[in-house]
């Protein structure tokens, strides 16, 4: 019969991190990206475009 060591804990399982949390967080991290650049773009786009010499 084997004694068991003492000092040593046994492994917990590692837990992972949800795959579906790291989905929704790229997603609302693109959507804040894309409504700042909407936002700059109707805020700017006109002098955006006379500096292009679009119009």
């Amino acid at each position: 019969m084997e004694t068991p060591e003492f000092g040593t804990l046994p492994e917990e399982p590692k837990k992972k991190f949800p795959t579906w949390a790291i989905v929704v967080i790229v997603l609302l991290v693109l959507c804040c990206c894309c409504a700042l650049i909407g936002f700059l773009g109707w805020t700017y786009g006109d002098q955006l475009m006379q500096m292009l010499g679009v119009y």
